[in-house]
């Protein structure tokens, strides 16, 4: 659909959505490429940073098929040689990228329009949560990067105990910030995790697609968080 088409197809739901959830990992923040690009570089490989942005969106759909196999190791393999490393540098470039990571989150770019869209919506008054696939460190993650205070819950899988698409941790979610399903959206960048997982808890559900790459899927999409405002 077409941002006109969206407009016209979410309409209705102007009086019906009170609260928005959103995904974490690469729908609100996103990897700093520029420091992938420098540490691939220290290695002798030369990279864009559309490049690398390109090599992960395919490096997440890809680790995303292989069912209990989601480790970082997995998703960064694919990543990091699709991003031109290779084989026999992928284990060393991990664990330098690794090391970097527990000093300060990987995770630190936030979405070009996050801002903006989140202080728009809470002007107007939805209530606001995030529910994410994480590590334990998601709230905090969000405080450091400014976001966590537009939210009202925030529900962390490795805190709760439960991941996405589970329905449970969807349904934790809406007690924690005492809404109802139907009438409650969720945005988020994985159709198996984030679309089906929230339209299988009765969530209304937006595909958040930057890069353009999933328009034969069968859901709404928006490629950046500033199109949901004409929407809601």
């Amino acid at each position: 659909m077409v941002l006109s088409d969206l407009c016209v197809h979410f309409s209705l739901m102007k009086n019906k959505i009170k609260t928005i959830f959103f995904d974490a990992g690469n729908t609100l923040i996103f990897p700093d490429y520029f420091v992938i690009q420098k540490v691939l570089g220290e290695f002798g490989i030369k990279a864009t940073v559309a490049k690398i942005r390109q090599a992960e969106y395919k490096a997440l759909a890809e680790s995303q098929k292989e069912k209990g196999t989601q480790s970082w190791k997995v998703y960064f393999g694919i990543w990091l040689k699709m991003a031109g490393a290779h084989e026999e540098n992928v284990k060393n470039i991990y664990a330098d990228l690794w090391g970097k990571h527990r000093q300060k989150n990987l995770w630190s770019l936030v979405e070009e329009s996050a801002v903006e869209t989140l202080a728009e919506l809470r002007k107007r008054q939805y209530k606001l949560g995030v529910i994410s696939n994480s590590d334990g460190g998601i709230e905090k993650l969000l405080t450091d990067c400014g976001l966590a205070k537009y939210f009202d819950a925030i529900v962390d899988s490795s805190v709760f105990g439960i991941r996405k698409p589970d329905v449970k941790i969807f349904e934790f979610a809406l007690k924690e910030i005492k809404a109802d399903a139907g009438e409650s959206l969720f945005v988020g960048d994985s159709y198996e995790i984030d679309i089906l997982g929230a339209e299988n808890a009765g969530l209304t559900a937006m595909f958040y697609d930057p890069l353009k790459k999933y328009d034969h899927l069968p859901c709404t999409k928006i490629n950046k968080l500033a199109e949901l405002l004409p929407l809601v």
